[in-house]
């Protein structure tokens, strides 16, 4: 979906409104795009600020190993 938008506020928004909706996510962003690495820095400073943790793909498949 970071393809789709060009504005790096309208991502991070529309990113927000899927975690919330949902409760949780797994967000893939390429960073061959301007907007996703812009959008990128400030949805992680939000995600720390409400209690969301961010963990490398690694560390995600150790969890569900378990």
């Amino acid at each position: 979906m970071d393809w789709s938008a060009r504005d790096p506020d309208q991502l991070h928004l529309n990113t927000i409104g899927m975690i919330k909706k949902r409760g949780k996510g797994i967000v893939l962003m390429h960073d061959i795009h301007p907007q996703s690495r812009t959008a990128a820095a400030k949805l992680v400073k939000w995600l720390a600020g409400n209690g969301y943790a961010v963990v490398s793909p690694a560390r995600l498949t150790e969890a569900y190993r378990k």
